[in-house]
């Protein structure tokens, strides 16, 4: 009782009578690979060749060639699990590491993005601040020029105020003549300057790159990421179970002593005498 209850509920369970029929089972078909009562040889089993008696098969049992290859099949079959589980393991090991790779690779790319644009930002602050200082100089160099002619001016100015005051009737003819002359000439050289675009307003204007302003519709995204697989490095250890099957087949296989063979007539031929004659003697 105690060794039966170290047995397993799927082989405890397991009962010597046919559950359709309720006989008890008496021999063992090859070609079926099945127990069988005599209602299943009757029913499933009337046409089958090489019928086995259970008490012979049972007698090697624990021995057969059979038990032995399925122990040796699960062992083998443990194996196999264990090196898959070891190589998904594996697997999973080198999916990690080559996640950590390309992350730093993405920041590495990412860091040569920064300091790109870095670089093209302080280029076009520097275009920017020379483009100021380019007009900054014109524009003051203007300025000083101007303020020159304002002085010349406001010199004018005081002149016809004196000449109207101090100065004789023909120092104001000739001296007021005199003025008219460098005024005429001030007057050339502020019209020289609206000519020339001096007076024109001066503006910066900023162009974006197309492709940096775009940037958003024109590269949505990093990169991608795939799944590839490539060949598995795992090799399964066969089954022998097939091939200890055939062999306990062969090996449970008798034939029938002649004696134990009965004759059927099957048909009759009839000869000529003489035909029979000549074959008996040539026999």
């Amino acid at each position: 009782m105690e060794s039966y209850n170290k047995l397993p509920a799927s082989i405890s369970n397991i009962v010597n009578y046919c559950t359709n029929h309720g006989r008890k089972y008496e021999n063992y078909c090859p070609h079926h690979d099945k127990l069988c009562c005599p209602a299943c040889i009757s029913i499933d089993h009337r046409s089958c060749i090489g019928l086995l008696l259970l008490q012979d098969v049972l007698k090697t049992a624990k021995t057969s060639v059979l038990l032995d290859s399925i122990e040796s099949d699960i062992i083998d079959m443990k194996c196999n699990i264990e090196n898959i589980i070891q190589d998904r393991q594996q697997n999973l090991v080198i999916i990690n590491d080559l996640r950590n790779r390309y992350r730093l690779e993405i920041k590495q790319v990412r860091s040569k993005l920064n300091f790109h644009l870095d670089t093209i930002e302080e280029n076009i602050f520097e275009d920017l601040d020379a483009n100021e200082n380019k007009v900054k100089r014109e524009a003051e160099k203007l300025i000083t020029k101007l303020s020159e002619k304002k002085k010349v001016v406001e010199d004018l100015v005081r002149n016809i105020s004196a000449i109207k005051m101090h100065a004789t009737d023909i120092q104001a003819f000739i001296g007021s003549k005199s003025i008219e002359i460098r005024l005429e000439e001030e007057e050339k050289y502020l019209q020289g300057l609206t000519e020339d675009g001096s007076f024109s307003q001066i503006l910066l204007k900023l162009n974006i790159n197309e492709k940096l302003s775009n940037m958003k519709s024109t590269i949505k995204d990093f990169g991608n990421v795939t799944i590839e697989t490539s060949q598995s490095s795992v090799v399964l250890k066969k089954t022998k179970t097939k091939l200890a099957q055939k062999t306990l087949k062969n090996q449970y296989y008798v034939q029938k002593p002649f004696y134990n063979i009965t004759l059927v007539l099957r048909s009759i031929i009839t000869m000529p005498v003489s035909m029979a004659r000549s074959w008996l003697f040539r026999g």
